[in-house]
């Protein structure tokens, strides 16, 4: 397998982290990368990254954020956990891989 840096970086034992490329680790980092990346901060990927939540509200705001993934990170299978509060709506992030790494 090819070893991707984990995320947050971080030194263990002297040397980088790193999850092997298509392993759960590595999409839910790539997921949270997605997810910590307001569009417009990365120059040469505008596009890249999630709109500002700030004011979105429950459900709105996880579809918003479904939807926002989905295109970045087609391994993860993301679903709702229903009986979330409308306040801090909650999602359970379930990883798929696709055969052969792609």
């Amino acid at each position: 397998m090819i070893p991707h840096f984990s995320l947050p970086f971080r030194i263990v034992n002297g040397a980088a982290a790193v999850s092997d490329q298509n392993s759960d680790a590595e999409i839910g980092d790539c997921v949270a990368a997605v997810c910590l990346t307001q569009k417009g901060q990365r120059i040469e990927e505008p596009t890249y990254g999630i709109d500002d939540p700030t004011f979105l509200r429950g459900d709105q705001a996880a579809a918003a954020l479904l939807q926002e993934i989905e295109p970045w990170e087609p391994r993860a299978d993301i679903h709702l956990i229903s009986n979330a509060p409308i306040i801090a709506t909650a999602i359970e992030l379930t990883i798929s891989t696709t055969p052969g790494g792609s």
